[in-house]
C-alpha cells in the first residue's frame, strides 16, 4: 500500500487521463474512488461510502469515462471528425423546392454513446451522476455534458436535438403526470430530479409536494435498478447518497429500506419486475421493498394510470427493528401492517387465446423466434390468476408479474392496493385494479410478497372449473370479487365490517 504517493505513469490509463484533464481545467484536487478508498478494507469502505453524497455534490465537475469498461480504457479516443461536423451533401429536391448544401448528423447520439455505455451499467454510477453538479462524458465519438438544466454535446452544444418534452413517450403513459415526469427510458432524468430540489427551495409548486416526490423517487428507483452491483450488500448503500440529499425535503427518519413513509406509501409498493429470480444469497430488505430483488424494477401502474389512483389499502403500522444498518444483511425485516381487500387466488396455465401480441408485455416475453413459435402451441405456461371461491378467472388484458420463484404448495393471496383507468392498445381506457401477490409466512396473519397483479374486472371471465360457486350472473360475480372472501382466521390479524383484512408483510 502506498502511503507517500505513487508515480503517475504507474496508474491505469483512465486515472492518468483524468489527472491530465484536471490540470488543464486549472483544478488542484481530484477524487478517485479506487485510490481514495481502500477497496479491500471493510472498515475504510464503510467510513467513506456513506460520505459519497458530499463528495459528488460538492465537486466542481465529474469526469466520466463512458467508453471504457474498466480503469485501463482511458478517456481519450481517436475519432472521425465527421461525427462532430457532419457529412456535407448537396441536395436538390424540386418537388419540395429544396436545394442547397446540407450536413448529415445523427439525430440523437446520446442514447448510443451515453445511455448504453459500459459505465452506466454500473449501479454506483447512477448516484454519482445524480448528485454531481455537472458531468462530462468522454464517449467513443465526442464529449457530452449533463447537468440539472442541460444535456449537450460537441455536436449539439446548445442542447438538443429535441426538446425533452417531445422525446419518445409510450402511448399509455398518462398526461396527468407532473411536468417533466414520465417513464423515461433514455437516462435523461437529472433535470427532473433537480427540479424537485429547486422547486422546494423556490416554493414554485404546480402539484403537491408528495405527488411530485412520489413520481420522482419512482423514476430514481427504476433507473438505478438497471445497474449492476458486484456486492449484494450494496443494494441500498449505493443509492443512500440520493436519499440523504432528499432529506432536505423529507425527514431522514421517513426513509425505510428504499421507500418513504408518506401517505402514498401504499402506491410505492406497486413496483414490479419483468423476470422472476432465484432468492438472493444476502437479504438486505424485506420482500415489500424493491431492494429485495436484484433485477430491474419499474412502477408501471403509476405511470400508466390515466386517472388519479384511488388507494383502497392503507398502511396502519410499521414495525421496525432497532439498529439494523442499511448496508448489511437483515435478520429481522421491518414489517408493514396493512388493511385492505384480500382474497385467496391460485395460478393456472393460460390457453393460447388468452394471450397475444397486443398485450403490452407479449413482445418482451416472446423476444426470440423460439418463444414466438411456442406461442402457437395449444397451451402456454404463462400463469393466469384464478380467484378461489369467486367463480372468476383473470383474462387478457389481466397480467401478473412474479418477483421470485413461488415455493410449491404455497397458499397465494391477492391484496388490492389501488384502482385507476388504464389505457390499452385496443381501447381508450379500462378501469383496472392493481395489487400485491402474497404467500403465507410462519406467523399468523403474516405474508411475504411474491409479485404484483393487474386486472380489469369487467374483462374477467367465469371460471367453470369452480364447482363450489353456485351459478350466478357473471356481472354479479364481478361485483363481489373482493367481498365475502371467507378467509380463515389464521391468515389475518383483524377484519373490519367492509371486508378490510389487517395483515402483516415482511
Amino acid at each position: 500500500m502506498a502511503t507517500t504517493g505513487m508515480p503517475v505513469k504507474d496508474l491505469p490509463a483512465t486515472f492518468r487521463d483524468e489527472i491530465t484533464v484536471t490540470n488543464r481545467l486549472g483544478l488542484e484536487y481530484i477524487w478517485i474512488d479506487a485510490l481514495c478508498i481502500i477497496q479491500l478494507d471493510a472498515e475504510d469502505w464503510s467510513l467513506h461510502s456513506v460520505t459519497m453524497a458530499k463528495v459528488y455534490s460538492y465537486s466542481a465537475i465529474t469526469l466520466a469515462a463512458a467508453a471504457s469498461s474498466d480503469a485501463h480504457g482511458g478517456l481519450f479516443r481517436e475519432r472521425n471528425p465527421a461525427s462532430i461536423n457532419g457529412a456535407k451533401v448537396n441536395l436538390k429536391w424540386p418537388s419540395h423546392e429544396l436545394e442547397g448544401e446540407f450536413y448529415l448528423v445523427p439525430t440523437d447520439p446520446w442514447e448510443k454513446a451515453v445511455a448504453n455505455s459500459p459505465l452506466l451499467k454500473r449501479a454506483w454510477v447512477f448516484q454519482e451522476r445524480l448528485l454531481s453538479r455537472g458531468t462530462v462524458y468522454f464517449a467513443h465519438d465526442m464529449l457530452y455534458w449533463e447537468c440539472g438544466e442541460l444535456y449537450a454535446s460537441e455536436l449539439y452544444p446548445e442542447a438538443g436535438p429535441w426538446d425533452l418534452q417531445y422525446r419518445y413517450k409510450r402511448f399509455d403513459v398518462a398526461d396527468r403526470l407532473p411536468s417533466g415526469v414520465q417513464s423515461v427510458e433514455d437516462y435523461r432524468f437529472k433535470h427532473v430530479y433537480t427540479e424537485l430540489l429547486t422547486r422546494e427551495l423556490n416554493a414554485e409548486k404546480t402539484v403537491t409536494d408528495e405527488e411530485m416526490f412520489l413520481y420522482v423517487w419512482a423514476s430514481v428507483v427504476a433507473q438505478y435498478s438497471v445497474g449492476k452491483l458486484s456486492k449484494e450488500t450494496d443494494k441500498l448503500i449505493a443509492i443512500d447518497g440520493v436519499a440523504e440529499q432528499l432529506t432536505r425535503i423529507v425527514p431522514r427518519e421517513q426513509y425505510l429500506k428504499g421507500l418513504w413513509k408518506q401517505e402514498n406509501l401504499s402506491l410505492s409498493l406497486l413496483w414490479r419486475t419483468e423476470t422472476e429470480e432465484e432468492p438472493p444469497s444476502t437479504r438486505v430488505a424485506p420482500s415489500w421493498s424493491w431492494a429485495s430483488v436484484y433485477t430491474p424494477v419499474d412502477f408501471n401502474f403509476l405511470f400508466r394510470a390515466q386517472t388519479e389512483p384511488k388507494v383502497v389499502t392503507k398502511v396502519i403500522d410499521i414495525i421496525t427493528p432497532y439498529n439494523e444498518p442499511e448496508s448489511l444483511e437483515i435478520s429481522r425485516p421491518p414489517a408493514l401492517v396493512l388493511q385492505g381487500p384480500l382474497t385467496e387466488v391460485r395460478f393456472r396455465s393460460a390457453s393460447r387465446s388468452a394471450l397475444g401480441p397486443l398485450h403490452s408485455n407479449w413482445w418482451k416475453s416472446h423476444n426470440t423466434i423460439r418463444n414466438r413459435i411456442k406461442f402457437l402451441k395449444p397451451l402456454d405456461l404463462t400463469p393466469r390468476l384464478v380467484f378461489m371461491g369467486k367463480g372468476l378467472k383473470a383474462d387478457y388484458p389481466c397480467a401478473i408479474w412474479l418477483d421470485r420463484e413461488v415455493p410449491k404448495n404455497s397458499r397465494i393471496f391477492a391484496l388490492k392496493i389501488a384502482e385507476a383507468d388504464i389505457r390499452h392498445p385496443w381501447q381508450e381506457r379500462l378501469p383496472s385494479e392493481c395489487g400485491l401477490l402474497l404467500i403465507t409466512d410462519q406467523e399468523r396473519g403474516t405474508f411475504r410478497r411474491i409479485g404484483t397483479f393487474e386486472i380489469a374486472v369487467e374483462k374477467m371471465k367465469r371460471d367453470w372449473a369452480d364447482q363450489k360457486t353456485s351459478f350466478t350472473a357473471v356481472s354479479k360475480l364481478r361485483d363481489g370479487i373482493w367481498s365475502d372472501s371467507g378467509i380463515d382466521k389464521r391468515f389475518y390479524l383483524g377484519k373490519d365490517e367492509k371486508d378490510g383484512y389487517t395483515i402483516k408483510i415482511v
